[in-house]
């Protein structure tokens, strides 16, 4: 009897247990708890590398004589990664990306951008070495190129900064082209952007954050940016800052990226970036 007792104590606590999952035969969907993408790269260990920098191994490429430093180059660095211009090269810079731009086609060729719900998220310090935060071009988001500008490229979701497009704040932007569009100064035939509340200043860290959500404002699929604590700029069909007919279709392949570059001759810049979290959720594994 008391073992009797103790067995059905034990069904009992099991059933009130809601973590407990069904796995095996009896179920009637396998067990496939790996359909949320969490990538968090904190570049706390491991150095640059020939190809990678960070615990996951971030693409890197540099960009004329543009150089980027890891954790274990600058002990002022613990846990940043640093881009870092040439003082005589104009558009001289790097460019990261999660994943090898190519190797990520497990996502990027899918229609998961246009599909899913989705978030981006870093903390970025432009002019890291206290050289005034002018004369530069800067994008992270996703985007279709990876050794070339990727705001010029033949897609792009992103947060864009850039004195050559005579940016003063930083923008949001989503562009659909690999003809025309993409960069432009402002809104165009395949390009449409909308302006931050913030003006970056040099040495000091924002928060940078990208979302989808599939029924987001007035139900409709929409992107969400926004810098530090601003209220988000929104792209949809109807009732956001700007319309999403811009944004690149599910056929385009689109992968996570940083792009930093001096746009002159003149000084040494940098910029430092913290952290990058990539979050897809329903993922379909098989």
């Amino acid at each position: 009897m008391r073992r009797l007792l103790s067995v059905l104590a034990l069904v009992a606590a099991l059933s009130a247990d809601a973590q407990v999952t069904c796995v095996g035969a009896d179920c009637q969907t396998p067990d496939d708890s790996f359909t949320t993408i969490d990538m968090v790269e904190d570049f706390i260990s491991g150095g640059l590398t020939t190809l990678a920098t960070g615990a996951l191994g971030m693409s890197f490429t540099a960009l004329s004589t543009g150089t980027g430093l890891g954790t274990t180059s600058v002990p002022a660095l613990q846990g940043a990664f640093r881009f870092q211009s040439h003082v005589s090269n104009d558009n001289s810079g790097v460019i990261i990306g999660i994943g090898s731009f190519n190797s990520f086609s497990t996502f990027s060729s899918q229609t998961v951008w246009t599909s899913k719900d989705w978030s981006f998220d870093c903390v970025f310090q432009p002019g890291s070495n206290s050289t005034a935060a002018t004369n530069v071009g800067m994008f992270f988001g996703l985007a279709a190129a990876f050794t070339t500008d990727p705001m010029a490229g033949v897609g792009s979701i992103g947060v864009r900064w850039d004195s050559d497009r005579s940016d003063t704040t930083f923008m949001f932007v989503t562009c659909d082209s690999s003809t025309t569009g993409c960069g432009s100064n402002g809104d165009d035939t395949n390009q449409a952007v909308v302006a931050s509340t913030i003006t970056p200043v040099a040495g000091t860290n924002y928060r940078m954050r990208i979302r989808r959500a599939a029924a987001g404002v007035g139900g409709n699929p929409t992107l969400y940016f926004r810098i530090n604590d601003e209220a988000e700029k929104t792209f949809c069909a109807a009732g956001c800052d700007d319309v999403l007919t811009q944004a690149p279709a599910g056929t385009v392949a689109l992968s996570p990226v940083y792009f930093y570059v001096t746009r002159t001759t003149t000084g040494v810049l940098t910029g430092d970036l913290d952290y990058l979290r990539v979050r897809i959720p329903g993922v379909v594994r098989y």
